[in-house]
């Protein structure tokens, strides 16, 4: 299921952050890895469409596959290119 929210915090050192989910709930970490490779490097307060991973051995969920969400504005302007 897709989730969406946005970034909270990002660090270029260890290239990893956190979103705050939309529909509330607890800040989920994330790495640079688990961004869509034709994103750049995310920024702070971007919306971000994301999936969760909760990993096997009793680790913390996770936000994976994070995919940014144009707004209609920048949708349309990239369009009309």
């Amino acid at each position: 299921m897709t989730n969406f929210g946005k970034i909270q915090s990002y660090n270029d050192q260890s290239r990893s952050g956190i979103i705050l989910p939309d529909q509330g709930g607890q800040p989920i970490p994330f790495d640079n890895q688990d961004a869509a490779s034709d994103d750049p490097r995310p920024k702070i307060h971007q919306r971000y469409a994301y999936d969760t991973l909760l990993p096997a051995q009793g680790g913390e969920l996770r936000a994976v596959n994070l995919r940014l969400q144009e707004t209609h504005r920048e949708q349309a302007e990239s369009q009309a290119g």
